[in-house]
């Protein structure tokens, strides 16, 4: 770590900001909000009737598999 020299006040040291990333809380709380909205969207689809479906290129099989995937908790 590079400290510059006037990084010192009145005889202290100055801590510099700290780099770590984001708490563990923060971390729960986006690893929560990408399963609440996967879930939102796998839910939209299965409310699509098969024609809607067909128009972008999916079938009702294709949305069940969708749906039925476990959610991946380490994607955050």
């Amino acid at each position: 770590m590079l400290m510059r020299s006037d990084s010192f006040e009145a005889g202290r040291s100055v801590a510099a900001p700290s780099r770590q990333g984001p708490s563990l809380v923060s971390r729960m709380m986006l690893r929560l909000e990408s399963y609440a909205e996967q879930r939102r969207q796998r839910r939209a689809l299965l409310e699509l009737d098969d024609h809607m479906l067909k128009d972008i290129g999916l079938t009702r099989a294709d949305v069940v598999r969708i749906a039925n995937q476990p959610h991946d908790w380490n994607k955050i």
